[in-house]
Formats: C-alpha cells, structure tokens, sequence
C-alpha cells in the first residue's frame, strides 16, 4: 500500500479521509467538503468555471489571483464555492514550504471575499490542509493554470458519465489511470496534477511520487525485479516493485523516506 502514514499516521490519515468524503459526497454526488448540506460540485457550476477560466485563459502580464479575481467577477456564490473547493483540493497535496497552511488558507480566503463569503478556518475540514504528502515542485505553482484546468476538466468529464460508470471508474484503479491520462493527454503536458489524483483516489495502487522524473529513476533502478515484463505501464510497474521490496522491507515502506531505497534511487 503506498499510503503515505510513515513516521506520522494520524495526521495524514486526516488527508485521505477528506478525499475519501470528497469522493464520496462531491464526485458521486454533488455535495460539498465545506459547505455540509449544500449542492457545490453540481455540473452547472463546473462547467461554468470550465467556461470562465478553462476556455477563457487570461494572457495579460497580471498575477494569477488577479486574472482569478477577473473572470470570477460577477459569478453567483455557488460557483466562488465551488472554485474554493476545487483550490482546497489543489492545495490538499502540496507540501513544501511555498504551500504553508497558512498560505494555504489564505488562498482560500482571498476568493471566499471576493464573492462576499465568509469562510470559517475553525472548520476541521481545514485541518487537512496543515502540511501535506508530498513536493510537487515550483511547477505545480508556475503552471496552476495547466494544473487546475486539467483537475476542472478531470471532474467534467466524470460528472459527466452516467453514476454506475463513475463509481466503475473511481473503484478501479486502471480504469481511473486510462481516464485521466487520456484527458491530460488532450492537454499535450505532463502534468502533475495527474500524479496527485491518482494517488489521492487510489493510493493503494499510486504512489505519492508526482515528479515523472522521479518514477523513471525508481523504474530504471528496480525494473529488473518487475515480473510481468509485458506492462509498459509505469504505475503498474511501480506497484510490482513496491510488492517485490515489501517482501524485503517490510510493509508501508516509502520511496522518499526508506533510506535503503532512497540511497539506491
């Protein structure tokens, strides 16, 4: 299992248990993480942030809050409710010193005023956002607008499946892997944002590896243990050498924090 609870179990337990409810209430339904009882990941409102900031890209020399701030300008609360959980699940992962909790947060609230809402830091929801699972990297920040387009266009694109075709595709991990990979294709980039979900969705089979630099060097180090030599699927690959090392290590072990394993890589 490639869930990250290595040294400190109860705090990032909190994380998945969030993408848990998130999956649940959100990706199934149209519920909210924030906002309990009301309808915030409906599809009227995803798919007028995908008109607004997806096919709307704002190439002036403005800062991104800035250009956000613009094409959020007159939108109903629903739809400012929504991009605050869309950014609350871009920021879940992060980790690195860039992506404090209360950067983090702050984020958050900039929208939440721009659209007259007040937003309650008491909320334990937040309390997911206090660290995280790993560093994605200054990419991640320099690319956000890449990043949260293709996390818009991944819920669009599911919500838009008929409900058992979702629950097919959030329950099985490869069918999850095809969907996603076959949309930020579409995107012509290798995204992290890909990595990240995968994980978070299914972090039995993913690991919280978002660099695909990374998964390469893991791939060209331990590839000679890999038994189904007919996979050319790298996330597959990874898994039969997690399997493999856990035979030797022990269970829980971890790519970044397993000394053995990171000296080697």
């Amino acid at each position: 299992m490639a869930k990250y609870y290595f040294h400190d179990k109860d705090y990032r337990k909190t994380i998945y248990d969030v993408i848990t409810n998130w999956k649940q209430n959100c990706l199934l339904n149209d519920g909210s993480l924030i906002w309990e009882g009301e309808a915030i990941w409906t599809q009227d409102n995803i798919r007028r942030f995908d008109t607004i900031f997806v096919n709307s890209p704002d190439d002036s020399s403005d800062t991104f809050d800035g250009k956000l701030e613009k094409q959020l300008d007159g939108e109903v609360e629903s739809v400012y409710k929504f991009v605050i959980e869309l950014m609350y699940i871009y920021y879940i992962f992060p980790s690195n010193s860039s992506n404090t909790f209360e950067t983090k947060i702050g984020k958050l609230e900039k929208i939440a005023h721009w659209g007259g809402i007040q937003l309650n830091r008491e909320n334990k929801v937040f309390n997911a956002l206090d660290g995280g699972l790993g560093s994605p990297g200054s990419g991640y920040n320099s690319h956000r607008y890449h990043e949260i387009s293709f996390l818009n266009s991944i819920v669009k694109q599911l919500k838009d499946q008929p409900i058992e075709e979702r629950e097919n595709i959030l329950n099985q991990p490869w069918e999850l892997k095809q969907f996603v990979d076959d949309i930020r294709q579409t995107f012509g980039k290798k995204l992290q944002t890909q990595h990240i979900i995968l994980h978070l969705l299914q972090p039995a089979y993913f690991e919280r590896i978002v660099s695909w630099g990374h998964k390469q060097k893991v791939k060209n180090t331990f590839g000679y243990i890999v038994q189904d030599s007919n996979s050319h699927d790298m996330d597959y690959q990874l898994l039969q050498i997690r399997e493999k090392l856990e035979e030797q290590y022990g269970k829980d072990i971890d790519f970044y924090d397993h000394n053995d394993i990171r000296k080697r890589v």
